[in-house]
Protein backbone atom coordinates (compact mmCIF):
# COMPACT_ATOMS: atom_id res chain seq x y z
CA UNK A 1 0.00 0.00 0.00
CA UNK A 2 2.01 2.99 -1.24
CA UNK A 3 1.69 6.30 0.59
CA UNK A 4 1.65 9.62 -1.11
CA UNK A 5 3.86 12.44 0.11
CA UNK A 6 1.06 14.24 1.96
CA UNK A 7 0.07 11.11 3.93
CA UNK A 8 3.72 10.40 4.77
CA UNK A 9 4.16 13.97 6.05
CA UNK A 10 1.04 13.57 8.23
CA UNK A 11 2.38 10.32 9.66
CA UNK A 12 5.75 11.92 10.40
CA UNK A 13 4.06 14.90 12.07
CA UNK A 14 2.03 12.55 14.26
CA UNK A 15 5.14 10.59 15.16
CA UNK A 16 7.04 13.79 15.98
CA UNK A 17 4.21 14.92 18.26
CA UNK A 18 4.37 11.57 20.10
CA UNK A 19 8.11 11.95 20.59
CA UNK A 20 7.74 15.54 21.80
CA UNK A 21 4.96 14.69 24.24
CA UNK A 22 6.94 11.71 25.57
CA UNK A 23 10.03 13.88 26.08
CA UNK A 24 7.92 16.47 27.93
CA UNK A 25 6.43 13.73 30.08
CA UNK A 26 9.87 12.38 31.00
CA UNK A 27 11.23 15.86 31.65
CA UNK A 28 8.35 16.60 33.99
CA UNK A 29 8.92 13.36 35.88
CA UNK A 30 12.66 13.89 36.24
CA UNK A 31 12.67 17.64 36.89
CA UNK A 32 11.08 17.33 40.35
CA UNK A 33 13.17 14.87 42.40
CA UNK A 34 11.24 15.76 45.56
CA UNK A 35 8.26 13.95 44.07
CA UNK A 36 10.27 10.75 43.95
CA UNK A 37 11.35 11.07 47.58
CA UNK A 38 7.77 11.67 48.70
CA UNK A 39 6.56 8.70 46.69
CA UNK A 40 9.24 6.39 48.08
CA UNK A 41 8.47 7.47 51.64
CA UNK A 42 4.88 6.29 51.18
CA UNK A 43 5.89 2.78 50.13
CA UNK A 44 6.13 0.23 52.92
CA UNK A 45 9.45 -1.73 52.88
CA UNK A 46 7.52 -4.98 53.43
CA UNK A 47 5.50 -4.28 50.28
CA UNK A 48 8.71 -3.73 48.32
CA UNK A 49 10.12 -6.99 49.63
CA UNK A 50 6.92 -8.83 48.72
CA UNK A 51 6.99 -7.36 45.21
CA UNK A 52 10.62 -8.40 44.88
CA UNK A 53 9.82 -11.97 45.96
CA UNK A 54 6.89 -12.14 43.55
CA UNK A 55 9.16 -10.93 40.74
CA UNK A 56 11.79 -13.54 41.60
CA UNK A 57 9.18 -16.33 41.70
CA UNK A 58 7.85 -15.22 38.32
CA UNK A 59 11.35 -15.31 36.85
CA UNK A 60 12.06 -18.75 38.32
CA UNK A 61 8.81 -20.17 36.97
CA UNK A 62 9.59 -18.65 33.57
CA UNK A 63 13.03 -20.28 33.54
CA UNK A 64 11.55 -23.65 34.59
CA UNK A 65 8.88 -23.48 31.87
CA UNK A 66 11.50 -22.64 29.26
CA UNK A 67 13.65 -25.58 30.44
CA UNK A 68 10.67 -27.95 30.32
CA UNK A 69 9.75 -26.79 26.82
CA UNK A 70 13.30 -27.21 25.53
CA UNK A 71 14.11 -30.55 27.14
CA UNK A 72 10.71 -32.19 27.44
CA UNK A 73 11.47 -33.11 31.07
CA UNK A 74 8.90 -32.59 33.79
CA UNK A 75 9.42 -32.11 37.51
CA UNK A 76 6.01 -33.36 38.60
CA UNK A 77 5.59 -36.55 40.62
CA UNK A 78 9.08 -38.00 40.58
CA UNK A 79 12.61 -37.29 41.66
CA UNK A 80 14.76 -35.42 39.25
CA UNK A 81 17.91 -37.46 38.91
CA UNK A 82 19.60 -40.18 36.96
CA UNK A 83 17.92 -43.13 35.34
CA UNK A 84 20.42 -45.72 36.54
CA UNK A 85 19.36 -48.23 33.91
CA UNK A 86 21.15 -46.00 31.38
CA UNK A 87 24.30 -45.43 33.50
CA UNK A 88 27.37 -47.60 32.86
CA UNK A 89 29.81 -48.53 35.60
CA UNK A 90 33.42 -47.55 34.89
CA UNK A 91 34.65 -50.50 36.95
CA UNK A 92 32.80 -53.50 35.49
CA UNK A 93 31.28 -51.85 32.39
CA UNK A 94 27.79 -53.12 33.28
CA UNK A 95 24.72 -50.90 33.24
CA UNK A 96 22.59 -49.99 36.23
CA UNK A 97 25.02 -48.62 38.82
CA UNK A 98 27.93 -46.25 39.38
CA UNK A 99 31.50 -47.40 40.00
CA UNK A 100 31.33 -46.37 43.66
CA UNK A 101 28.36 -48.74 44.09
CA UNK A 102 29.99 -51.62 42.21
CA UNK A 103 30.03 -54.99 44.07
CA UNK A 104 32.96 -56.39 42.08
CA UNK A 105 36.55 -55.85 43.19
CA UNK A 106 38.10 -52.67 41.92
CA UNK A 107 39.54 -53.16 38.43
CA UNK A 108 43.12 -52.18 37.81
CA UNK A 109 43.49 -48.93 35.94
CA UNK A 110 44.09 -49.22 32.25
CA UNK A 111 47.29 -47.79 30.76
CA UNK A 112 46.81 -44.68 28.63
Amino acid sequence: MPLNVKAAEEHLALLASFVASYENYIQGRISDPATFDEDYDQIDPDDLEEMDLQWQMAMISRIVKRFMNRTGRKFVGKNVGFDKSKVRCYNCQNYGHFARECQRPKAESRPN
